[in-house]
């Protein structure tokens, strides 16, 4: 994502009546930019790019993180998935807390892929009640030319 877009991006992301949000296809995402968005409960990603760094546009950080109830997870996206469950803030804590998930679904394209993307939410989600793993050989959504 552009420096451009995410000065678009980020007012919209951080509005505190967001509780949703769907990224698709984008590249270059901020994890960090996540901190922001305070009554987020629901991340779907399908095709995201996530970088480690800390973008120029965030200013303050609150002082909790993100607490997820919802995590949907399709396409190829294990590294991005990875990302999000260990990106820090400056100050060291985490962008997004996943104890509280409620419900995961996942579109895995690699069986062993499965056990590396659960294992942590299994140890850390205590309150799941729904999971949904859905294998799939070859993903429906291509990810588009972004330029």
């Amino acid at each position: 994502m552009s420096p451009r877009q995410r000065k678009v991006l980020l007012p919209l992301l951080h509005r505190p009546t967001l509780t949703s949000i769907s990224l698709f296809a984008i590249q270059n995402f901020h994890v960090a930019d996540l901190a922001g968005c305070v009554n987020l409960k629901g991340l779907e990603i399908a095709f995201l790019e996530c970088s480690s760094g800390v973008g120029p546009f965030l200013e303050a950080f609150p002082t909790t993180p993100v607490t997820l109830e919802q995590f949907v997870i399709k396409g190829k996206n294990l590294n991005s998935v990875y990302r999000l469950c260990h990106a820090r803030r400056p100050d060291e804590k985490t962008v997004i807390n996943f104890s509280s998930l409620k419900k995961i679904v996942a579109e895995v394209t690699r069986l062993d892929s499965m056990k590396k993307l659960f294992l942590g939410f299994a140890e850390t989600s205590s309150g799941l009640i729904w999971l949904v793993i859905q294998y799939v050989s070859h993903p429906v959504f291509s990810s588009p030319d972004l330029t």
